[in-house]
C-alpha cells in the first residue's frame, strides 16, 4: 500500500471523523494525541527524515509509528465504516518491516 495514501488518510480521518468519535464518546484526548503522533511520525518515513540510518533505532520513525499505533490500535482499527478509514494494514505492514 502506498505510504502517501496511508498518511493522507490519517490526516482526513484526524480532521474529520476524529471531532465525530470525540463527541460521540468512542475517542478521548489520549486517542487525539497519539493520531497526531501517528501523523508525525508516518509524515518522517513518507518524507525518509531521519537522525540516523539504523531502522531499528528507537529515533527512527518506524519505531515512533509502532509505539503510537499500538496505542490506539483498537481505535484504529474499528475505522472501517468512517468517512475516512485509516488503512491499518499498511501501517502494520511498515511496522512488521521493522
Amino acid at each position: 500500500m502506498d505510504e502517501l495514501y496511508i498518511l493522507e488518510q490519517l490526516i482526513k480521518h484526524k480532521e474529520n471523523d476524529l471531532h465525530d468519535s470525540l463527541s460521540r464518546g468512542l475517542a478521548n484526548e489520549n486517542t487525539s494525541y497519539h493520531l497526531v503522533e501517528l501523523i508525525i511520525s508516518m509524515s518522517r518515513y513518507v518524507n525518509d527524515i531521519r537522525y540516523c540510518s539504523k531502522i531499528k533505532c528507537s529515533c527512527s520513525p518506524e519505531h515512533d509509528i509502532s509505539i503510537h499505533y499500538n496505542r490506539i490500535k483498537e481505535y484504529i482499527q474499528s475505522t472501517k465504516g468512517a468517512l475516512f478509514p485509516i488503512p491499518y494494514r499498511g501501517i502494520e505492514k511498515i511496522i512488521e518491516e521493522r
